[in-house]
């Protein structure tokens, strides 16, 4: 098992390899309400390592594993990829990854992204953010939707 593990690690590294482009990504898991600080994925937890593994960066700099942002941080991050969990709870409305989406193309400010701009909006199983071995899972599947954005060949 580990050994597919690395092969498939090693896979992924290899397909964004050609790929000349760094972007720059935010991981949102969730918020009790648009006008909250977003739950993001941190740069030394599992979108840190997944972003190393497709070649880019975590807009967050910021240590901790799962910092609360403001939307005007998020704003200032700027990021050209906008990952959205969908996580297998109903804990608050914006647990649900369209209501996610919903949200980030239509408010007035947070519409301004560059991701959102560009449609480089990525929907990830929200477990997948979590260290487990869900993680590759959520990274191969985030670098599917980065290759139909464009942004790895």
């Amino acid at each position: 098992m580990i050994a597919r593990f690395k092969a498939r690690e090693a896979a992924l590294r290899a397909r964004v390899a050609g790929s000349d482009t760094d972007p720059s990504f935010v991981f949102w898991f969730s918020s009790p309400s648009p006008s909250d600080d977003a739950y993001l994925g941190g740069k030394n937890g599992a979108s840190g390592y997944i972003v190393d593994l497709l070649g880019g960066h975590n807009a967050i700099t910021t240590e901790a594993e799962w910092p609360t942002v403001s939307w005007e941080g998020i704003m200032a991050a700027n990021p050209t990829v906008l990952v959205i969990a969908s996580p297998d709870r109903n804990r608050w409305e914006l647990d649900n990854a369209e209501t996610k989406r919903a949200f980030v193309t239509t408010d007035p400010v947070v519409s301004q992204l560059q991701a959102v701009r560009d449609g480089h909006i990525a929907v990830m199983n929200g477990a997948a953010m979590n260290p487990t071995i869900r993680t590759i899972y959520g990274a191969e599947e985030l670098a599917d939707q980065l290759e139909a954005f464009g942004l790895i060949k």
